[in-house]
């Protein structure tokens, strides 16, 4: 079992005013307004191969599967809000928040690709599949390993979602919120 993570590029989106931004963002509420937001999606390409044997009458197959996955986060992409392009240090103070939650993503990468090898070694490896025919085999054996691959990229999500509200501090967000702040004579 093969897993290997792809790299990761960040694109940066300027494009985008700050209500859109808020619209994007899932856990905003009404007293919320997006000044930047980071978004990327995990993903995987995967390819299953399956050799095996064939009794000489054709009327069973026993089969071993290999699999090669390779785990992606795109797109990922930094959105900062458009009303930031005439503040700079607002928009950098916004952008370094961002690149906390592109952070969590990378390492949350890296993390599951050995994760996901040891997964797949769990629960396939040294399996043998048998059935009638090879197409028949082969589908059970497409079938289960996209179910495993679904759960795993489903269970990824949901701590990435975690890890991400953990950068999502009232205090980072008043750390960011202050960090332009300058002090005027009384």
């Amino acid at each position: 079992f093969e897993v290997v993570a792809m790299p990761i590029q960040v694109a940066v989106d300027h494009t985008r005013c700050d209500r859109e931004l808020t619209g994007m963002y899932e856990p905003a509420t009404a007293r919320h307004l997006t000044m930047g937001l980071t978004q990327a999606r995990i993903g995987h390409q995967s390819a299953i191969e399956v050799g095996g044997l064939q009794d000489a009458a054709g009327e069973r197959v026993c089969m071993r599967v290999a699999v090669r996955v390779e785990l992606s986060m795109q797109p990922l992409t930094v959105f900062v809000a458009r009303e930031l392009d005439d503040d700079p240090c607002r928009q950098s103070a916004v952008r370094d928040h961002e690149w906390k939650h592109v952070a969590v993503y990378e390492r949350a990468l890296a993390e599951s690709t050995p994760a996901l090898a040891a997964s797949l070694e769990a629960a396939f490896g040294g399996r043998t599949f048998g059935g009638r025919s090879a197409p028949a085999v082969q589908a059970d054996v497409q079938d289960a390993v996209g179910r495993h691959l679904d759960a795993f990229l489903d269970a990824t999500g949901r701590a990435i979602r975690a890890r991400q509200a953990e950068v999502n501090t009232p205090e980072e967000y008043a750390q960011v919120g202050a960090a332009c702040k300058t002090l005027r004579p009384p």
